[in-house]
């Protein structure tokens, strides 16, 4: 599932290098899943790219990511928008349950 940090005060989102490459994962599995027919998936594609959506270049060591998203109980790429939440104060779009419990967990207001 894929998510969003959205900061209200400049009505853009903010996404960890990974987004894009989430995106299409989710894209692709969904259009192979639910039988899309041809040009569906490079619409929504093109919607996502629409979004004013910055790409944050957060890049942690592969023990600190391990060990921080152990501790926060979330998965590796959750732990990436939880992480950059709390940087920037932002808010979390996402409709992923591990997700939304961590951020209410830390005070991360999900919408």
């Amino acid at each position: 599932m894929v998510a969003v940090v959205v900061d209200a005060n400049v009505a853009l989102g903010i996404a960890p290098y990974v987004f894009h490459a989430e995106c299409a994962h989710s894209l692709l599995k969904r259009s192979r899943s639910g039988g899309w027919p041809p040009g569906t998936v490079q619409d929504y594609a093109a919607m996502i790219e629409s979004y004013r959506v910055v790409l944050h270049p957060q890049i942690t060591l592969l023990l600190e990511h391990v060990d921080a998203a152990v501790k926060r109980h979330v998965q590796g790429f959750d732990l990436l928008y939880l992480d950059l939440a709390l940087a920037t104060g932002a808010s979390i779009a996402t409709k992923d349950r591990g997700l939304i419990a961590a951020a209410e967990r830390v005070g991360v207001r999900v919408f």
